[in-house]
């Protein structure tokens, strides 16, 4: 009987291996534009420039292929960055954005927070696509965002 698969680690995997893929490709194909100017003389290629033209076209249609599996799956392969927000308020204590319970904007909170710890993980449960860069800017909190800090995976 074969195992479960964790659907958050595999959309994670999806997400990096799209990425890597996608960086190499757009370097090949950057690289393959320069060679076809003449400007890479210092590259001595010991084979013939079509076998890179072969592996860019199928890194390419690779990554046709992991946007077509995500789009099927529901993965967003460029998802936005998520952000922590720690408002110092004195006495060791902060403040954070929270989303309204009508409008959906994000408000300052009124719970002080002693531990920061707790309140990464309030922010890490904040609905709607979290706390983004554009969500703290368009707020009436825009002043927040100097306080914002990229939450990370850990």
């Amino acid at each position: 009987m074969k195992g479960k698969i964790n659907m958050e680690d595999y959309q994670k995997r999806v997400i990096e291996e799209y990425k890597q893929l996608k960086t190499r490709f757009i370097r090949l194909k950057n690289f393959i534009k320069e060679y076809d100017k003449g400007n890479t003389q210092d590259w001595d290629l010991q084979y013939p420039i079509e076998v890179l033209k072969m592996q860019c076209h199928a890194m390419q249609v690779y990554c046709q292929i992991l946007e077509f599996r995500a789009k099927l799956d529901g993965i967003d392969l460029n998802p936005k960055k998520r952000y922590t927000v720690a408002i110092p308020v004195g006495n060791g204590f902060y403040k954070t954005l929270v989303q309204h319970s009508k409008t959906g904007n994000l408000v300052l909170g009124d719970y002080n927070y002693a531990s920061l710890k707790l309140l990464e993980k309030h922010n890490r449960n904040v609905p709607d696509g979290g706390i983004t860069e554009d969500r703290i800017k368009k707020s009436s909190c825009s002043w927040a965002w100097q306080f914002a800090k990229e939450l990370t995976d850990d």
